[in-house]
C-alpha cells in the first residue's frame, strides 16, 4: 500500500506536529514496512528534522511552479493535489486535521486529529491560524475517509462536535519518541546543568510553547510559595508563543523571587531528555490538552508528573501521576509541597506503567484500520 505524507510541518523547526510526524513515520517503517511512504514538501526540510529512516522512504521536494514561493497552505490545497494525481497513491495522510480542497483522484484522505481547540479554545490561537487555517478544519474532519485520533478524549470530542462526519470509525493512539527514556546522567552532566540554570536544591520542570492555553500564568503565581517552602526552582522549557509577553507583568512584580524561575526557551531534544531525567517533578497547568505529550515524555524518563484533572491529561496521567481538580491556588501549593516533601511517594511515581502507549501496538491498529 502506497501512502503519500503531507510534510509541510517539516519546513520549520521540529516541535509539536513535526515531532509527532517523525515518530509516527519511524514507527510505521519499523512495524509496518509493507506500507510504503512518500514524503512530500514544498521546500527542503528544516535542519532540525532528524531521525527519519531515509533508506526506507521516498522524499519529494516540489515547490509550486518550480521556484516561486507561495504559502504552504496554498501549496497544500491547490498544488499538492496535482502531485497526488500523478503519483496515484492509495492514501494521502496529513498528520494534522487538514485535507486538500481539490480532488485527489481515487486516493483516500486520512487525517490525524490532535485536539478540538478550534471549537473550544479558538481565542487562544494565533490570529493567522484562526483566519487562514481553521476554516478548513471543519471541512477536513467532515470529509476525511480515515481519521487517526491521538486519544479517547479527542475521539469523544469529535463525536460531540462532528456527529455527522463522513467517517464515524476512527483509530486511536499516540506516543512519544523512543528516545525519551531513563538514562544515566553523570555527576559532571548534572553539575553543568545546575550551573547553567543556577539551580540549587533541585528543580521542577515545565515543557511547552508559552501561549495562553498552557495557563503558565497560574503556575507562575504559585511558584513563589512553593519555592519558599521547598527550595525547588521552576525551569520553563519552551519557545515563546502568542501572548507570552503577558507573563512579564507577573514576574516583574515587586518582590517576585526571580531566582525561583528560569526560562530556557527552545532546547534540543538531547538536553530535554537530560532535564526530564534530572527533574524532581514535572508540572503542567494546561487548561486543555488533546493528549499530554510532555507528560508522557516525562513519565518515560522516570520523572513524576503533576497535571490538572482535565481533558486528555486524565487519560494519560491519572493513576500514573498526580492530577489536581479545580484551580484553588492553596490546594495546588499544598499538594505539590506535600509531594516534594515525600521522597517515598516521589520514588513510587518514577515507574508508571505506560505500556499502552507502545508504538508497535499503535501502528498495528492503524494498519488494520486502513486495510479494512
Amino acid at each position: 500500500m502506497n501512502i503519500v505524507v503531507d510534510c509541510r510541518a517539516f519546513t520549520k523547526r521540529a516541535t509539536g506536529i513535526a515531532t509527532y510526524t517523525i515518530d509516527a513515520i519511524r514507527a510505521i517503517c519499523n512495524y509496518a514496512p509493507e506500507l510504503h511512504l512518500t514524503l512530500i514538501s514544498p521546500t527542503p526540510f528544516h535542519e532540525s528534522i532528524i531521525g527519519l529512516p531515509l533508506d526506507k522512504l521516498d522524499i519529494i521536494i516540489e515547490p509550486a511552479f518550480r521556484k516561486i514561493n507561495i504559502p504552504n497552505l496554498i501549496w497544500f490545497h491547490f498544488y499538492l493535489p496535482k502531485l497526488i494525481k500523478e503519483l496515484k497513491p492509495d492514501i494521502v495522510w496529513s498528520p494534522m486535521a487538514e485535507t486538500p480542497l481539490l480532488p485527489i483522484g481515487k486516493a483516500k484522505r486520512m487525517i490525524t486529529v490532535h485536539d478540538v481547540v478550534n471549537k473550544e479554545y479558538r481565542s487562544t490561537m494565533l490570529w493567522k491560524n484562526r483566519w487562514f487555517a481553521l476554516p478548513f478544519v471543519d471541512y477536513s474532519i467532515n470529509n476525511a475517509d480515515l481519521i487517526w485520533c491521538n486519544s479517547n478524549y479527542t475521539f469523544n470530542k469529535l463525536n460531540e462536535y462532528y456527529p455527522n462526519r463522513k467517517q464515524q470509525d476512527v483509530v486511536i493512539g499516540d506516543s512519544c519518541g523512543t528516545k525519551f527514556r531513563k538514562i544515566n546522567v553523570s555527576i559532571k552532566q548534572k553539575n553543568e546543568i545546575y550551573r547553567k540554570y543556577a539551580i540549587g536544591k533541585g528543580f521542577i520542570l515545565f515543557v511547552g510553547t508559552i501561549e495562553p492555553r498552557k495557563n503558565l500564568s497560574f503556575l507562575l503565581h504559585i511558584i513563589p510559595e512553593i519555592y519558599k517552602r521547598t527550595g525547588y526552582k521552576l525551569l520553563i522549557v519552551g519557545a515563546k508563543g502568542w501572548q507570552s509577553s503577558n507573563l512579564s507583568s507577573i514576574i516583574n512584580a515587586p518582590n517576585y523571587p526571580k531566582e525561583a524561575i528560569c526560562f530556557t526557551q527552545y532546547i534540543e531534544s538531547e538536553e530535554l531528555i537530560v532535564l526530564y531525567n534530572l527533574a524532581t517533578l514535572y508540572i503542567s497547568t494546561a487548561l486543555n490538552e488533546g493528549f499530554g505529550m510532555p507528560q508522557l515524555e516525562a513519565m518515560a524518563c522516570g520523572c513524576p508528573v503533576v497535571s490538572p484533572h482535565n481533558s486528555a491529561m486524565i487519560e494519560v496521567v491519572e493513576k500514573r501521576g498526580l492530577t489536581i481538580k479545580g484551580w484553588d491556588t492553596q490546594n495546588w501549593i499544598d499538594q505539590i509541597c506535600d509531594l516534594l516533601g515525600n521522597s517515598n511517594r516521589l520514588e513510587s511515581m518514577k515507574n508508571p506503567d505506560i505500556s499502552e502507549y507502545k508504538w508497535e501496538d499503535i501502528i498495528g491498529r492503524v494498519k488494520r484500520y486502513i486495510e479494512m
